[in-house]
Formats: structure tokens, C-alpha cells, sequence
């Protein structure tokens, strides 16, 4: 859904990775369906190349434990990384990993008790 969405809005190009098959097999009929061009795979992203200028993270907690420095390497120097799929009670725990890696935090938002963070390279942290 998060790749569908950001192709619609004029990212590109656009790459999804999941774990499942099915995902991936979902995201590319409904890339379709929307009329937008997504390449999706369940390459892990430690083996995507390259970095980008908007990487979206969308999985629980434990996944971001085994991710974040895979995650966090694709992020352009001047890109953005969401995060999201972290409870509120887990998001100060998810955000230390990024943080650790690198990346500032400069926004935080909850609904419904999930928690969304928005980091960047070299900037001023949110206080």
C-alpha cells in the first residue's frame, strides 16, 4: 500500500519489499490497477542498492531490531525516512535505532496508539 501510494503521488521510481510473496504479488496487481509503475520484491533491503530520498518502514517493532541498519543505510544523505508499525509504547525503543544510526528524528505523531517517526540526515533533532 505505501508504495502504491507514494507512485501515485509522484515518487519515483518506487521499490517495495516484503517478506511474503503474496505481498509483493498484491502490490504489483495494484500498482497496476492504479496506473503507476512499482517494482516490489522480497529482496532483502540490505541487498537493495543505492540510497533514496524517501524510504518508508512500515513493520512492527521486533522487524525494525533486525532492520534498522539496513533501513537506515538507504536513506540519502539528504532523504527522509517514516517510520511506522511501532505502538506508542515501543516508539522511543524504535526511534534509539535509528538514532543510533545516524539519522535525527524531527517528528512524531500518534493515532490510536501507533506511532509514527520521521527522521533525516543532518538536521536538528525535534525537541
Amino acid at each position: 500500500v505505501l508504495a502504491v501510494a507514494a507512485a501515485r503521488l509522484g515518487a519515483g521510481p518506487v521499490v517495495g519489499i516484503d517478506v511474503e510473496d503474496d505481498a509483493v504479488a498484491w502490490t504489483l496487481y495494484n500498482a497496476a490497477a492504479n496506473g503507476v509503475e512499482v517494482a516490489a520484491s522480497t529482496t532483502p533491503v540490505s541487498d537493495v542498492a543505492g540510497a533514496w530520498g524517501l524510504v518508508l518502514a512500515n513493520v512492527l517493532p521486533v522487524v525494525h531490531d533486525g532492520v534498522a541498519a539496513a533501513v537506515a543505510a538507504r536513506v540519502a544523505p539528504t532523504g527522509t525516512l517514516v517510520v511506522s508499525g511501532s505502538p506508542e509504547e515501543d516508539a522511543d525503543r524504535v526511534a534509539g535505532l535509528y538514532r543510533a544510526e545516524g539519522l535525527a528524528e524531527v517528528r512524531r505523531t500518534s493515532s490510536d496508539g501507533w506511532a509514527g517517526l520521521v527522521f533525516a540526515r543532518d538536521a536538528v533533532p525535534a525537541e
